[in-house]
């Protein structure tokens, strides 16, 4: 290894590291770089880089939200950040984080002519600390980092819901609603019938008396006297005078008349008497039936809602009632390790681990939880689809293989929930481990290898699948790494996103890994070998597919990677040679350059051959922004 290439080895491990590392038995001590170092050594390989974006520094007026944990996808506003779709770099400074780095280059995406997106990366922090961002150059903004216990926390699961209490008594009736508006008047009545016709009037007063009667006749002779002797006659004496008038009699007085003349005639008939006065009025008639009643007037508008009548009394607790039937089972089985030598059953894995004999094959059922320790050789294998190990986001390696010398096999396990430093899912210190037909998934590690890291030891990955890791797939120290029929897929890291270190890789699939540094699928010095495989839709700042030395690559596809800067499908570094053999370079996109393949110049004293194309069935094509790009 030449002197270059060492110090940039020894830089980027720096990189990763917190503290001096107690490697196991006989292995040599590693003694971590400042990440200082790291920084002066890739500054140096990325100053033109950096100096040729300068010129066009994006005007960054906000971050949205100012305070995230690593992996959350923040917006900055602002102008000049480019056309959309193409990228712009970010430097994140966390001086609260414990370790090395302080600062972080990722990309940020353009979303419109005044936003883009990032990420943010992971520092190594256990509190919250304040620090700043920028985009292309821009002036930086502040932004705090959450620190890495509050993010990572998982809450434990929702306890069983308690049982209802009784229901209080009902509260007292609200007061009344107003009363409403007075309806309109009823229609009037009909006339009463007519009142009964008046008394008859008085009789009016006596007319005047009559004029008087005509001249009575004359009065009756007298008697004849007696025939006197008949005296000579004598002579006829002279008729006496009319009798007088008598007195009119009394009006009215019958009493006897002196002998009435005899009656007047009748008067002549007086003057019509004075007509008698008017009668009384007449009594008032009855009544008239009452009017029919009135329209019923308008609802009058719901009173106010009279206020909450006070709690009632806690009603006596209801009758406890029957026990329900037995629910289903939970689909969760519980853990059961039978040790297929000595015919034990345990209800935990390091349990069964510890009291295993030396090449004891253990089979497991249903979800183990916890963190296993490894100390001796074992087969161990999973008994159904559910077979699980679990570490529960606690504080280890979910399987660590500790000593040297061992012959570890695991099959048909799916290996999930772990959290360490390094090697998440599973840690290998040494010895030689196989893993085939099982499930690496969901793990995180700060250091390296979310899902698997090799320090020493030999790993064979057959039928297998590494997904959705963060601190990424796998990563190989120091050791030897042969993939067979796998696939590595959706992980995430700062380099490496699939893979880290040296690896031969058949019959298999890299895909949709992420780094935010360098090689989104693969990152290698050297020592790689891919045959008959696929690496695709893997994403970096710089090396979208693989980021890499020396290598082959042979009878496979490297398409649909992206980098933000150079190399979309390849970036050959380290003094490189590459050959390639019946392979195909097809549709990577880079923002730079060598959307297919970018060649490092030679600054940093880094000298890089081109490509060997050993057939003539070779293809790189439909790359953008270019098929090869040699830098000077």
């Amino acid at each position: 290894m030449s002197d270059a290439r060492q110090i940039f080895t020894t830089a980027l491990r720096a990189l990763r590291a917190t503290g001096t590392r107690t490697p196991g038995r006989g292995a040599k001590s590693l003694r971590p770089l400042t990440r200082a170092a790291l920084l002066t050594a890739t500054l140096a390989l990325l100053a033109p880089l950096i100096g040729a974006q300068a010129a066009s520094a994006a005007l960054v007026s906000s971050v949205s939200p100012r305070e995230a944990c690593a992996g959350t996808t923040v917006t900055f506003t602002g102008t000049l950040f480019g056309p959309v779709g193409t990228s712009a770099p970010v430097l994140w400074s966390d001086p609260a984080s414990q370790g090395n780095p302080t600062l972080i280059s990722t990309t940020a995406k353009t979303t419109s002519n005044t936003t883009a997106t990032a990420v943010v990366p992971l520092f190594l922090s256990t509190e919250t600390g304040s620090g700043t961002v920028s985009v292309a150059g821009s002036l930086p903004l502040a932004f705090t980092y959450s620190s890495l216990t509050g993010c990572f926390k998982v809450a434990g699961p929702t306890g069983p819901q308690g049982a209802t209490g009784a229901t209080g008594a009902t509260g007292a009736n609200g007061i009344n609603g107003a009363t409403g508006a007075t309806g309109a008047s009823g229609a009037t009545g009909p006339t009463g019938p007519a009142g009964a016709p008046g008394a008859k009037g008085q009789t009016g007063a006596t007319g005047p008396t009559g004029p008087a009667g005509a001249t009575g006749g004359n009065g009756a002779n007298g008697a004849t006297g007696a025939t006197g002797e008949t005296g000579p006659k004598g002579v006829s004496g002279a008729t006496g005078p009319s009798g007088a008038t008598g007195p009119t009699g009394p009006t009215g007085n019958p009493g006897a008349n002196g002998a009435t003349g005899a009656t007047g005639a009748t008067g002549a008939t007086g003057p019509q008497g004075v007509s008698g006065q008017t009668g009384p009025t007449g009594a008032i008639g009855a009544n008239g039936a009452p009017g029919s009643n009135g329209a019923t007037g308008a609802t009058g508008a719901t009173g106010e809602t009279g206020p909450t009548g006070p709690t009632g009394p806690t009603g006596p607790s209801g009758v406890t009632g029957a026990t329900g039937p037995i629910g289903a089972a939970a689909t969760v089985e519980p853990c059961l390790v039978e040790d297929a030598n000595s015919g034990r059953f345990l209800g935990n894995l390091q349990a069964a681990v510890n009291a295993a004999g030396q090449g004891d094959t253990l089979n497991v059922q249903g979800t183990c939880e916890g963190d296993t320790t490894i100390r001796k050789s074992l087969t161990i294998q999973g008994q159904g689809p559910g077979a699980t190990l679990n570490g529960e986001k606690q504080s280890g390696s979910v399987l660590k293989i500790e000593y040297y010398g061992l012959v570890v096999s695991v099959t048909g396990l799916t290996i999930t929930g772990g959290n360490a430093k390094a090697g998440g899912g599973i840690y290998e210190e040494g010895g030689t481990l196989t893993v085939a037909d099982s499930t690496v998934t969901g793990n995180t590690a700060s250091y390296g290898g979310g899902g698997i890291y090799i320090e020493y030891g030999t790993l064979t990955l057959t039928n297998s699948t590494v997904s959705d890791n963060a601190g990424g797939g796998i990563c190989n120290e120091e050791g030897a790494l042969t993939l067979t029929n796998s696939t590595i897929s959706g992980n995430s890291a700062s380099l490496g996103g699939g893979i880290e270190g040296e690896a031969v890789i058949t019959n298999s699939t890299i895909s949709g890994n992420t780094a935010s540094d360098w090689g989104g699928g693969i990152f290698a010095f050297g020592g790689l070998s891919i045959t008959n495989s696929v690496v695709t839709g893997n994403e970096a700042y710089y090396g979208g597919g693989i980021f890499g030395g020396s290598f082959t690559l042979v009878t496979s596809t490297v398409s649909g990677n992206r980098a933000a800067v150079n190399g979309g499908g390849i970036w050959i570094a380290f003094q490189g040679a590459p050959t390639f053999k019946g392979s195909r370079i097809t549709g990577n996109t880079a923002g730079g350059h060598g959307g297919g393949i970018f060649l490092q110049g030679s600054q940093g004293g880094y000298s890089v051959r081109p490509p060997t194309f050993e057939s003539e069935s070779q293809e790189v094509s439909g790359n953008t922004p270019d098929n090869l790009y040699a830098e000077p």
